[in-house]
């Protein structure tokens, strides 16, 4: 696999003055994790974060600002067999954990290795197993509904399962990339034949049956969707970021062409893309773009999201992870505080390496003024 750096985002700090926060960097550095490996990020309820690198969990308790190692075991007494790729958290805080185990597979759409889940109950000390076979397809997202089910997109489908992993049922034979359940309880799905190639399907039955919804939708893979207060849906792809007023019967292209990786949508329906060239924010509902990237060392971002507390995160490529600043939440990619969205990633899974943490020096609110 190929050796990349790596960076994720997490938000903290307090400052009032707006003239105060445009002479200061918007990312600033944090304390505590350091290593290889870091592909996973996801908030309990309490505003706990946790981290997956390699085969180590890490945990905050203050925002982002310092971290923990946590010891744990898996299955009575054994450590996870190879590196954290997801972790995602429902109502209750039970945390799930999607592993690989570095046996590698050739896929028609990339290299792919098996991959099974993990269950815990008590916030990481004790892990069980939660498939009773490795899935060798690959995963290309995670997400947990209000009622706690779990569903997986992998390269063979959408899987769901109703007790807490143990079992699964297949919803849709296509290679999912992304899920997304709106607040009206609709499923979308971005399937993928490559990154370049994919389309968009919806469920209006909990999956029973989809529909093809594509009209004005001319771009690959679709990678994340998020939702603003209006219930406009928000579609980020291979080629940019697309948005349907209508529930999906038309999509309309945004003044964007990047490959949009995450986005998010705070209290106020400002929109925050993770995009290879860095973090960008509009305030007109995707019309317009202004980048945030002052202090941010690496600009590959591949995961947004926005905590209970209103501090937003970004995964990227380089050399560290970055907390921003802090937003009223309306949206996030990570499980909880909004468990109808997804944490989502690559189905084609690469090695990432050196990782650093940041944050924000100023709360977000500041500059909405």
């Amino acid at each position: 696999m190929s050796q990349r750096f790596l960076l994720i985002i997490v938000s903290v700090g307090i400052v009032a003055a707006f003239a105060e926060c445009n002479a200061q960097d918007f990312w600033q550095l944090t304390d505590g994790v350091s290593g290889t490996g870091l592909y996973s990020m996801a908030i309990d309820n309490h505003g706990h974060y946790y981290a997956g690198m390699a085969d180590n969990l890490y945990r905050s308790t203050d925002n982002g600002n310092t971290w923990i190692k946590l010891s744990y075991t898996v299955n009575g007494g054994n450590r996870f067999p190879y590196e954290i790729e997801f972790l995602a958290i429902d109502s209750s805080g039970n945390i799930y954990a999607v592993v690989d185990s570095l046996i590698e597979h050739p896929y028609p759409y990339g290299e792919t290795v098996d991959l099974s889940l993990y269950g815990s109950t008590d916030e990481g000390k004790s892990w069980v197993s939660r498939t009773q076979q490795w899935w060798t397809a690959g995963v290309g997202c995670i997400m947990i509904d209000k009622n706690q089910n779990i569903y997986v997109g992998r390269g063979d489908g959408l899987y769901e399962s109703t007790n807490n992993g143990m079992n699964w049922i297949s919803l849709t034979s296509q290679p999912i990339m992304s899920s997304f359940i709106s607040r009206s309880g609709e499923i979308y799905a971005g399937t993928v034949g490559g990154y370049s190639t994919g389309t968009i399907i919806k469920s209006t039955d909990g999956g029973n049956n989809w529909h093809l919804i594509d009209s004005g939708y001319t771009s690959g893979g679709v990678f994340c969707f998020t939702e603003n207060s209006r219930g406009d849906i928000f579609a980020g792809t291979y080629n940019g970021a697309y948005r349907t007023t209508n529930e999906g019967n038309e999509w309309q292209k945004l003044d964007l062409n990047d490959a949009i990786y995450s986005i998010v949508v705070d209290a106020h329906d400002y929109l925050y893309a993770g995009t290879y060239d860095g973090v960008l924010r509009s305030t007109n509902n995707g019309q317009t773009w202004d980048s945030l990237n002052s202090g941010l060392s690496a600009r590959d971002n591949e995961i947004l999201g926005i905590d209970s507390a209103g501090y937003l995160f970004a995964v990227a490529w380089d050399n560290g992870i970055f907390p921003a600043w802090n937003l009223p939440l309306r949206s996030s990619k990570f499980l909880p505080p909004s468990p109808q969205h997804c944490l989502c990633d690559k189905i084609i899974l690469t090695h990432l390496t050196q990782v650093q943490i940041f944050h924000s020096r100023f709360r977000v609110p500041d500059l909405h003024h």
